[in-house]
């Protein structure tokens, strides 16, 4: 079975879990929390990856960490399973199955410079005028963006960069002559 079915099958049943127990956003938050951790600190991942350590050793590093009790069950149950790799693949596929059932579309903006504060709310009431949903927009910076912005809402893409208009002016000129 592909790891990405993998993930999504595990997010869901840890989805349904929380959503019994009423603790959707306090599993988000936490598992977000030890999925950023998990994956930046390279020694606890080799930690809590690595077959050769008891899963009893394992379960009590992560009893160390993580505070809520659904969170820490299904981390000991990944452990077990020795699934805890797809961890991160596991996240995004709860944070989807939580945007989904809250009316939240993710939207991505792309620049060179941080955006500034009052641009960010304009898009995220523009994207929720267009959608009919709440927003969570998520800035990425990059360098390699001359000017402007792209603005990525799932699989569609609105592209306001230089080096995008700048194509367009050379097709443009290309076309006439």
């Amino acid at each position: 079975m592909r790891d990405g079915v993998i993930a999504r099958r595990y997010a869901r049943a840890a989805y349904k879990l929380s959503h019994a127990r009423g603790v959707v956003e306090d599993v988000l938050t936490e598992l977000g929390v030890f999925t950023a951790l998990f994956r930046e600190n390279e020694g606890l991942r080799r930690l809590l990856v690595h077959p050769g350590i008891p899963v009893a050793e394992k379960k009590d590093v992560v009893a160390k960490i993580v505070a809520d009790e659904t969170v820490r069950d299904f981390l000991r149950f990944l452990m077990e399973r020795e699934r805890l790799a797809l961890l991160p693949a596991m996240f995004v596929e709860f944070r989807k199955e939580y945007r989904r059932d809250e009316g939240i579309v993710a939207a991505h903006v792309t620049s060179a410079v941080p955006v500034p504060e009052d641009i960010r709310e304009r898009l995220a009431a523009a994207v929720e005028r267009m959608t009919g949903k709440r927003v969570e927009l998520e800035t990425v910076l990059d360098e390699g963006v001359i000017g402007g912005m792209s603005l990525r809402i799932g699989d569609h893409v609105i592209d306001a960069t230089l080096a995008t208009r700048l194509g367009e002016m050379r097709d443009a000129m290309a076309g006439s002559a």
